[in-house]
């Protein structure tokens, strides 16, 4: 994964959905259910990787790998609580 964040564009194995990719398609799904719900609480359900892109996004931060590489499975995320 280590990889395919430091080179976003490329899949980092075979097959795989480079990370721009990634993001230019769930970004903007995220921002518009942020959106159209406002100050509502919003759940969302996804993968790690997918939710390490949408949150650097959100924060203006880059990827945190670390905090992606702690993630359990099943785990949690918050942003502006």
């Amino acid at each position: 994964m280590r990889r395919a964040f430091a080179a976003p564009d490329e899949a980092a194995v075979p097959g795989w959905e480079p990370l721009s990719a990634c993001r230019e398609r769930v970004v903007p799904a995220v921002r518009r259910v942020l959106e159209v719900h406002g100050d509502d609480d919003v759940v969302l359900v996804g993968h790690g990787t997918a939710w390490t892109l949408v949150v650097a996004d959100l924060t203006g931060r880059p990827p945190d790998l670390e905090r992606w590489s702690a993630l359990a499975m099943p785990d949690v995320i918050v942003v502006g609580a």
